[in-house]
């Protein structure tokens, strides 16, 4: 039988992607602007909310998707 897969070993597992944003850093009223889509922000941003115990607000600005830390 041929096989579907290699098995490759010794291969680093590449650092987590939320690093990609700031939020551990960020204070109550800080903000970033971000390069993605108004949806896919929002989902990150929850994501983050999630993880961190902090609130983050999304909205759509005439420079991008500006991203607020509220609580």
């Amino acid at each position: 039988m041929t096989e579907l897969f290699s098995v490759d070993q010794h291969i680093p597992i590449p650092p987590p992607r939320y690093h990609k944003y700031p939020w551990a850093s960020m204070e109550i009223g800080d903000s970033f602007l971000a390069t993605v889509t108004l949806s896919t922000m929002a989902c990150v941003a929850n994501r983050a909310a999630k993880r961190t115990g902090r609130k983050f607000s999304c909205r759509t600005t005439k420079d991008g998707i500006r991203v607020w830390r509220i609580a």
